[in-house]
């Protein structure tokens, strides 16, 4: 079994479904905004859009050796 980022880092489908009680009834997240924020994140972090650490990232943390395992996860 491998991590698939783009697959195993998405919220469950019930995150986006309209709250049942409370509150905020009704209401639900806008998953345009939550991947805008997502994405935000990830570059404030130096990751990629996929949230794999970039290779300078890694340079920058003497995280270098790392970088061999990390590529394969960025294909």
């Amino acid at each position: 079994m491998t991590w698939e980022p783009v697959v195993d880092d998405e919220n469950p489908p019930r995150f986006y479904e309209p709250l049942p009680s409370g509150l905020w009834k009704g209401r639900t997240m806008d998953r345009e905004l939550v991947e805008r924020k997502r994405a935000a994140y990830f570059e404030t972090l130096g990751w990629d859009k996929r949230g794999i650490p970039t290779q300078e990232t890694l340079e920058r943390l003497s995280l270098g050796g790392l970088e061999k395992a990390m590529s394969k996860l960025r294909k």
